[in-house]
Order: C-alpha cells, then sequence, then structure tokens
C-alpha cells in the first residue's frame, strides 16, 4: 500500500491515540460546549479495521461505539493485549470479534450483523473472508466526527481503494455520504451497495442488495 501502516504504533497505555492524530483530537475534544456523547474516547482502544485485508467482502461502518459494557472489557487486562496485538498486527488476520473467546460486546454484535451468513456458511468462513473498516477509527458514545480528518484515515481509505482494485464485495452499513466524500469511486463501483434499512445492521437477503453475490463470495 502506498500508505504507510500507522497502528503499529499504537500506545500501549491511555491515551489509546496514534501521535499523528492526537493534537486533532485533543483540539477536537477540548472545544466549548463539547457535548459529552461525541466526545473521543481516548481511555478506550480504537477499532480502525477488523479481518483480513486482503478478503473478498467489504463492511463500511462510522466508528466504533462505547458503553458501560465496552468501558469493562476494555478495562480486562486480558482482553486489552488481544485487541492491542491485533490493532497493530502487520499480518493478516481472522475478523477479532467474530473469533473472540471472551464474547464481548464486538461479538455479540458482529453475530447478529451477520447472521444470515453464519447461517449459510459458517462463524469460521466469515471471519476468515471479512473485513470490516470503521470511517473513524476512535470510540465515542455517539457519532459527530463527520468533518474531523486524522492522518490515520489516510490508510483507512486506501483499505478501501484498494478492495475496490481487487474486485471485492463491498457493503456500506454505515456513513454512506462520508465514505462517499472519502472515497468517490465507491460511486460507481459495481460491486458495492447499501443496506436498505441504515438503522438496521443485518446483512441479510432482505436488507442487502447484493446478497447472494457477498454470500457467492465467502464461500
Amino acid at each position: 500500500m502506498n500508505s504507510p501502516f500507522p497502528w503499529k504504533a499504537l500506545p500501549g497505555k491511555a491515551p489509546f491515540v496514534l501521535p499523528q492524530d492526537r493534537p486533532y483530537i485533543e483540539a477536537f475534544n477540548a472545544e466549548r460546549n463539547r457535548n459529552e456523547a461525541n466526545r473521543v474516547r481516548t481511555d478506550l482502544i480504537p477499532e480502525p479495521f477488523f479481518g483480513r485485508r486482503d478478503a473478498p467482502v467489504v463492511m463500511l461502518l462510522l466508528n466504533p461505539g462505547a458503553s458501560p459494557r465496552t468501558d469493562a472489557f476494555h478495562g480486562d487486562p486480558a482482553f486489552r493485549r488481544r485487541l492491542l496485538a491485533d490493532m497493530r498486527g502487520m499480518k493478516v488476520r481472522k475478523h477479532f470479534h467474530l473469533t473472540d473467546p471472551e464474547h464481548g460486546p464486538g461479538r455479540r454484535w458482529w453475530e447478529r450483523t451477520c447472521a444470515s451468513l453464519i447461517r449459510c456458511v459458517s462463524q469460521d468462513v466469515v471471519a476468515n473472508n471479512l473485513l470490516a473498516v470503521e470511517f473513524f477509527a476512535y470510540p465515542s458514545r455517539s457519532f459527530n466526527h463527520g468533518h474531523l480528518r486524522l492522518p490515520s484515515q489516510a490508510f483507512t481509505f486506501e483499505l478501501v481503494r484498494r478492495a475496490i482494485d481487487r474486485g471485492a464485495e463491498i457493503i456500506c452499513l454505515r456513513g454512506e455520504r462520508l465514505w462517499y466524500g472519502a472515497v468517490p469511486e465507491l460511486r460507481t463501483y459495481r460491486r458495492y451497495c447499501v443496506s436498505h434499512n441504515p438503522r438496521c445492521s443485518a446483512v441479510s437477503e432482505t436488507n442487502t442488495p447484493r446478497f447472494s453475490e457477498i454470500l457467492r463470495r465467502l464461500r
């Protein structure tokens, strides 16, 4: 890839922010009247993407959520070590949350989202062939970071362009307009689709226009 892999520089303790992103996030969080729900959580580990970076199926999202259950898992040393290792890893890996032995909040969400795919193939097949990409890598209770551009996002957006170049199936689950702005090539890419219901994250025959093609690529 043209953009260097930034996440190997992720600190091992809070604040969990890449050095190149830190000035922008600190300025955002320091704005007067900042809504607490939108504040970037630097005490939680960012989650820019999960899965093989050469996967045949790619899902586009906005940013990782934050909740009391998320806090509890990120506070567990064993979970934190595994997640940090995955985020810093240069090697191709399975989708972290779909293989998380602790069954944390991420695994529960992803199993619901991919339930139809898992029924048709298996959880292991999905975990081996899916790349999930977050538009904004850092967690918050709610998303209000569309105008904020971070240096690390250059790598994120190139992941999606590389997916286009290799002919991957790409599904946008969240943030269609923001993804179009960041990667305009998506507008004319024939293997791209958007969920029918943006409030529903399920990848299913009724909610996903290219479900049969996605299933075929997983197999």
